[in-house]
């Protein structure tokens, strides 16, 4: 019995055709097999090829004859022989194989990818006589697969290279412009301080603004610089055992001129005296960093709680104001960088909108944690953090 006329008893076995009768059915039949492009080949139960279409043999390089009677796995490249064993026990048990991607290997030794499916054979009697498999050479796919994952690593390698080029103008510019302020801060703070002789008041009041101004300033470009080292890993730390107590105090107390100017006292509840392994100027950032961004959404007359307590192995500082507070679905994302609570508000009242993301990278380089709580807008904010006990 040859490949059509099994090919035909299947389909009658199956579909009851109108035009069983027609002459012509048998080459109808043959022509579908033999001139189709796609790689056709008929297995017995074995796994033995009984026979192929033209392009079978074609893309793999051999006769009809060099076919006929080897095996399917005779003609699959070496890394898909466990994946071709596996469609073929799926075949005996199941009887049909869908859309599985493997490698065949023409008689030159080269490979290419197709993509194959395979069904049950049936004689009009109902009984099992093999395969038929449909494979579909995948070639060009996977070539256009490859060319796009070339475009794309050249895309990426550009845009490496570009995002390296932003770093270090960034960190160039932010250090250039950096540099002239430090002695302005030092001189204005010289003469408000009447060191190069007395000034009326009117004029100390306008050099306050001028100094407040450029602190302000020297804090952003502080901040831009220690978010450029962070992003590179070059943020430097030097950490030793510290009494956290003072370095809550020390800050609280360095705060104390900008809290008074704009009306805010600090409410302090040390419960603990302990210490960790810490960089105490770093540590110190922190809180300097969750204070003023409490006293940013604060008003005049408000208080800011700060509580020192031991959370078992932890030391765990809470700072609590009473300001805009914050939605419940935004509390996670202001330690990014650059993310703004209230951009409307957050323009008025200016900032980087990096200091808690750089108060999370010091926190995580001491295996501590960061994290904010509010009951929502109007009802104030929390910053907790927690850095591990010596």
């Amino acid at each position: 019995m040859n490949i059509v006329t099994m090919f035909m008893d299947n389909q009658e076995s199956e579909t009851n055709f109108e035009t069983t009768d027609n002459p012509h059915l048998a080459e109808i039949y043959k022509n579908l097999y033999e001139q189709s492009p796609g790689l056709y080949r008929t297995v017995d139960e074995d796994g033995i090829i009984i026979a192929c279409n033209n392009a079978y043999a074609k893309n793999l390089g051999y006769s009809k004859k060099e076919i006929i009677g080897s095996t399917v796995f005779a003609h699959t490249a070496e890394k898909s022989l466990s994946t071709m064993n596996e469609c073929f026990e799926t075949w005996k048990n199941k009887g049909t194989v869908s859309d599985v991607e493997l490698f065949l290997q023409r008689k030159d030794g080269s490979i290419f990818p197709v993509l194959l499916n395979a069904m049950n054979m049936y004689d009009k009697n109902g009984k099992l006589i093999g395969s038929n498999t449909v494979l579909r050479d995948m070639t060009k796919f996977y070539e256009a697969i490859q060319l796009k994952d070339n475009i794309i690593t050249k895309q990426l390698e550009t845009l490496q290279e570009i995002d390296l080029q932003k770093d270090e103008f960034f960190s160039m510019i932010s250090h250039e412009l950096k540099t002239p302020l430090v002695p302005i801060n030092g001189y204005l703070d010289l003469i408000v301080a009447e060191k190069y002789g007395a000034i009326n008041e009117n004029i100390k009041s306008k050099l306050e603004i001028v100094r407040s101004n450029s602190s302000i300033l020297l804090n952003m470009i502080s901040d831009l610089l220690d978010a450029q080292k962070m992003e590179l890993g070059k943020l430097k730390f030097d950490k030793e055992i510290h009494n956290l107590h003072e370095i809550v105090n020390e800050t609280i107390s360095n705060l104390h001129p900008a809290l008074e100017r704009k009306g805010i006292s600090i409410i302090p509840d040390l419960q603990v005296n302990v210490s960790c392994y810490c960089d105490k100027m770093r540590i110190s950032q922190v809180l300097t960093n969750t204070i003023t961004n409490a006293m940013k959404y604060s008003e005049n007359g408000d208080k800011i709680h700060i509580t020192l307590s031991k959370n078992g192995s932890y030391a765990k500082i809470v700072i609590k104001d009473h300001g805009i507070g914050i939605d419940s679905k935004k509390l996670d994302k202001i330690f990014v960088k650059f993310y703004q609570v209230d951009n409307t508000f957050t323009r008025e009242i200016g900032g980087t909108g990096l200091g808690l993301a750089i108060c999370r990278g010091i926190v995580e380089n001491h295996n501590g944690k960061i994290w904010a709580e509010s009951d929502g807008r109007g009802k104030g904010a929390e910053i907790h953090v927690l850095l591990p006990l010596e």
